[in-house]
């Protein structure tokens, strides 16, 4: 599978960028932070319908996958290189939002 047929189906989230009222309203909702982080990458979310959060590299594996079950959530990144990586989190009924994360090491 290549990249463009991976992401097709999929919208990063770029604030310049013209978004659909479905995307605009999950992006509202969820705040991923420190970006870039190190560490410890937050997700918090002001509703509890997030299934999965994936973090991805660009090269498309599957670097790291965790179950979300709470309004706020916290990964532990320590074992991924420093990079760019997409950040892929799905809700309940499937949809799924894509977000660009930098990850750095100090």
């Amino acid at each position: 599978m290549d990249y463009k047929s991976f992401l097709s189906g999929f919208r990063i989230a770029n604030p310049e960028e013209h978004i659909t009222a479905l995307t605009a309203s999950a992006l509202k909702e969820v705040s991923i932070c420190p970006n870039p982080a190190s560490n410890l990458l937050t997700i918090k979310t002001s509703f509890t319908r997030i299934k999965v959060v994936k973090i991805i590299s660009f090269s498309e594996n599957n670097l790291l996958q965790a179950t979300f079950n709470d309004s706020t959530y916290s990964l532990n990144i320590e074992s991924i290189t420093q990079g760019m990586y997409l950040l892929r989190h799905t809700d309940s009924n499937e949809n799924a939002v894509v977000r660009k994360i930098s990850i750095l090491k100090y």
